[in-house]
């Protein structure tokens, strides 16, 4: 038998998958996990030369803990074979923060976002408007006043969590005309 797409290499008895993985979101349960996973590889035809079929795999996902980020190998049955894939599973403290206000004052933005569990640290990213340098702050808490700004310019900002020496993905940028 022989795998023909999305393999990294193949012995007899094994196959393994996709050399990227699967990067579920932060949270996801093991049926979410399941979802993503291929519901069957293509391998080689009984006559084992030029015809494909593609054969159901049967994943073990029991190994994986939702709640401890890492690397974990899944492993599946397709016939005889055994069929493996990666499955990286994040920090949930680095998903992506919603920004809830965004409050144009006096020379200043008043910033506020909704906390993320076992969060400690954010850091939140503004600039002027068509600018490309980013400045940081980091903070303790889920709100920021950023002051001495330039009066009626518009600034982009942004915010993520940081844990550790992880960062996560920054918010979507809300963009701010200053008074």
């Amino acid at each position: 038998l022989r795998i023909s797409e999305y393999y990294i290499y193949e012995t007899p008895d094994r196959i393994v998958l996709d050399a990227d993985g699967i990067h579920p979101r932060a949270n996801a349960s093991l049926d979410e996990i399941k979802k993503l996973l291929p519901k069957t590889v293509k391998l080689a035809g009984s006559d084992n030369l030029i015809t494909e079929e593609n054969v159901p795999v049967t994943w073990d996902v029991s190994k994986v803990n939702v709640k401890k980020p890492g690397t974990y190998i899944v492993v599946g049955k397709a016939r005889q074979l055994t069929v493996s894939i990666k499955v990286y599973i994040k920090d949930a403290r680095l998903e992506k923060v919603k920004i809830s206000k965004a409050k144009a004052k006096k020379k200043s933005i008043k910033l506020s976002w909704k906390k993320i569990k076992n969060v400690k640290t954010y850091e939140v990213a503004y600039r002027k408007k068509g600018t490309k340098k980013w400045s940081y702050k980091k903070v303790s808490r889920t709100s920021l006043t950023i002051k001495k700004l330039k009066s009626r310019k518009t600034y982009e900002v942004k915010v993520r969590t940081v844990v550790g020496k992880q960062k996560g993905t920054f918010s979507s940028i809300k963009i701010v005309k200053v008074k």
